[in-house]
């Protein structure tokens, strides 16, 4: 202003240049500013010590009538010097959205209901309610040792506004010598229903927290950086609450745990400090925390001792060398099923990981080298990077992480697999193995991501799907090009043989099933969509995956995280309308029953994956609820019995109640999911029977597939 000339520069505070020629060893010399400070005082205090004005001219004098309340050569200039207006905070909030999509790129079998999707909202919020969620964010910030579990206040705030509780109900507290009346009782299981339908969702569930798992988020910051999508996908307000819950869940010691109640892990450490680093933080910000965490890394071996998880993502990122790593053989996947080792046999959950880690494997991708990636080199070893010894990093392991020693013949069939099948398929022949075994990994994904609507059964390897024409939840026919290409008509679209190019040369083939074909499919987040982004950096599906990464991410006091699931909605909802049922107070809270029951009307699964179920290596899925949404469309034995129960009782309430009950044709197809994952000893699997053999796990299967035992631990944790 002042040196457009309508500002005087006796309004101005001083910004005296003779601050350049103070001894630099005071601390007030310029030279001591941080650079961008610097930088700007630099020619600031040039044009003050000039008292440089511009010309003036008509618009100039113009403005300086425009500008004031009082004519210009009455303005207090010496006052003006301190005078600024103090505004309100912006109106700036999260906000809880349900069963919405908001994407044209999102799929859904039943309009997105369960969807829960935290956006941040620029023009919402009072100043009133953003001093109210600051206060909890600093609450928790100074008790996150004592209480390392948010209580989803976020939500309960927005649900207090959106659903007041109005009730005239006594909040009764009784002394030792008070006797427990029936009224005391029913009292209190009143206030206790009316209070929790405040947060129920208008969809019928009840939305809430899953996190808890550190080693979540790294993956996807990680995916997202190497794929160029960080800052596209993740905005300046999802990056801050992300660093806000990394910084928070760090322990006393300076390193992170495999969730946030665990010990310090080098895994859980060196992983979150590499996400602070990708988030933009510097290697000594956050009030010391980065150099503590840092300390913590290297005072326990260096990144070398990360497990063979974390061993895989520093490689993707480009900070730790392929040549590290122990194999992770796509070919397994050609292996006749009957071999008790072939990964089909695999746990649901190890399956699904193992599937597309052994793709990235094979194609040995390295993100973009990027100046934060060889700071990173040095900030992460005790060595200089190119000093370090791969071959023994292999198998090295720090002592907080090693929950199973590698039994020897672990460590033989690993260094054989290493230096003498890997060099071979590396190299021609071998590497036309490599690339069939490449391809049918690929099958298996897609078909995971499209019989989940690009959820997957976790957020680890969750996955996207797309073809180049059209789109339906069904194929119709298959069709064989001249050169044994397979391209598939697909609803109403057809598709190109992606070797020739030439839809003319595809004939018929009179067998109507899911080919998996080699059409251009591609799929998405986290590790699904870094080998889509792999096979074709500008494949659609990469667009139709980005979406569905708010899922998996939840807001809270503590900051956001990534679930372990894209939530709880109807395991909470089956046990919460249980509970209200056996109060024998179903007609007084009737309206929030009938939400409920919709919502598990809504969420049970209609129909089967498509095409031939034992070759995909799936079960059956008609008749059965998941564990969150229709649309993850992974059902589970006791998530299925829980929805089955509260249909059932449900049932038995007047439908002017509660509702139209479940047909008889659903509960017989839920029944029958339950009755299908009864093993052979009489106990009731998961997801899908039992496959494999109780040997392996102390044998072969752990020694080929690492993440195995892993995975048993972590899932057990997560669910229970």
């Amino acid at each position: 202003m002042v040196v457009l000339g309508v500002f005087e520069w006796s309004g101005n505070n001083p910004l005296p240049p003779q601050m350049w020629l103070l001894p630099y060893f005071l601390p007030v010399h310029p030279g001591r500013m941080w650079c961008h400070c610097r930088m700007v005082y630099l020619p600031m205090s040039y044009i003050y010590g000039k008292r440089f004005v511009g010309p003036i001219t008509p618009t100039v004098l113009s403005l300086r009538k425009e500008l004031y309340s009082c004519p210009y050569q009455q303005i207090d200039w010496n006052r003006a010097r301190n005078e600024c207006k103090v505004l309100p905070p912006d109106p700036a909030m999260w906000r809880l959205k349900i069963a919405q999509g908001g994407s044209p790129w999102l799929k859904t079998t039943n309009n997105h209901v369960g969807r829960q999707v935290w956006e941040f909202d620029p023009n919402m919020g009072t100043a009133e309610e953003i001093a109210a969620v600051q206060k909890v964010r600093e609450l928790f910030r100074e008790h996150r040792f004592e209480m390392k579990h948010s209580a989803d206040l976020l939500m309960r705030l927005q649900f207090a506004k959106d659903n007041p509780l109005e009730i005239n109900l006594p909040n009764i507290k009784l002394e030792d010598h008070d006797d427990v009346t029936e009224e005391v009782v029913l009292t209190s299981v009143r206030r206790a229903i009316s209070c929790y339908s405040t947060l129920q969702a208008h969809d019928g569930h009840w939305p809430g927290d899953f996190g808890g798992p550190m080693f979540l988020m790294p993956g996807l910051i990680i995916v997202l950086s190497v794929t160029g999508a960080l800052n596209t996908v993740l905005s300046p307000e999802h990056q801050r609450e992300i660093r806000r819950y990394l910084y928070n869940h760090q322990n006393k010691d300076g390193g992170w745990g495999l969730h946030i109640e665990g010990h310090s892990t080098m895994f859980g450490s060196a992983l979150t400090y590499v996400s602070l680093r990708l988030l933009g933080e510097g290697p000594d910000d956050g009030d010391g925390a980065m150099q503590t965490a840092r300390t913590w890394i290297l005072d326990h071996g260096g990144a070398t001792a990360i497990t063979s998880w974390g061993k895989f993502w520093l490689s993707v990122l480009g900070v730790f060398e392929w040549y590290g790593n122990n194999p992770l053989p796509p070919e397994m996947w050609l292996l006749p099923y009957f071999l008790p080792v072939h990964p089909g046999r695999m746990w649901c959950h190890c399956r699904m990981v193992y599937l597309p880690m052994s793709y990235i494997y094979g194609k040995r991708f390295v993100g973009p080298i990027t100046p934060t990636v060889l700071s990173l080199r040095k900030e992460l070893y005790a060595c200089p990077y190119q000093q370090i010894d791969w071959n023994r990093a292999r198998n090295e392991c720090a002592k907080e992480d090693l929950y199973y020693p590698h039994p020897l013949i672990q460590d033989i069939i690993w260094a054989s697999l290493h230096k003498v099948v890997e060099p071979v398929l590396m190299h021609s022949p071998g590497s036309m193995l490599r690339e069939k075994a490449l391809h049918i990994v690929m099958q298996h994904i897609h078909y995971e991501d499209e019989s989940t609507r690009y959820i997957c059964i976790g957020p680890v390897n969750k996955g996207a799907f797309y073809y180049e024409q059209g789109s339906s939840s069904r194929y119709r026919t298959l069709y064989r090009c001249h050169t044994g290409a397979v391209s598939v008509q697909y609803g109403m679209g057809s598709f190109r043989c992606i070797e020739c190019q030439d839809p003319s040369r595809i004939s018929t083939s009179t067998k109507p099933v899911w080919c998996g074909a080699r059409c251009t499919v591609r799929f998405g987040p986290v590790l699904n969509m870094l080998s889509c982004w792999i096979e074709d950096p500008n494949s659609e599906a990469f667009k139709l995956h980005l979406p569905r990464v708010y899922d998996y991410l939840w807001i809270a006091e503590d900051g956001m995280k990534m679930q372990g699931y894209n939530g709880s909605q109807l395991w909470d909802t089956a046990f919460t309308v249980q509970a209200i049922i056996s109060t024998d107070l179903s007609e007084e809270y009737g309206p929030t029953l009938k939400r409920a029951h919709d919502y598990i009307k809504d969420s049970q699964v209609l129909e089967d994956c498509p095409g031939d179920l034992s070759f995909w290596h799936r079960h059956i899925s008609k008749g059965g609820w998941t564990f969150c949404t229709a649309d993850h469309g992974w059902p589970v034995s006791d998530c299925t019995a829980e929805g089955l129960m509260a249909s059932v009782l449900l049932s038995k309430i007047s439908p002017e109640i509660v509702g139209e009950p479940l047909c008889a044709g659903r509960i017989y197809d839920a029944v029958n999911v339950i009755l299908s994952l009864m093993n052979r000893d009489g106990g009731f699997a998961a997801y899908e029977l039992t496959r494999s053999y109780a040997w392996l796990e102390v044998s072969t299967c752990k020694c080929i597939f690492p993440c195995l035992q892993f995975l048993h631990g972590i899932f057990i944790f997560t669910y229970f």
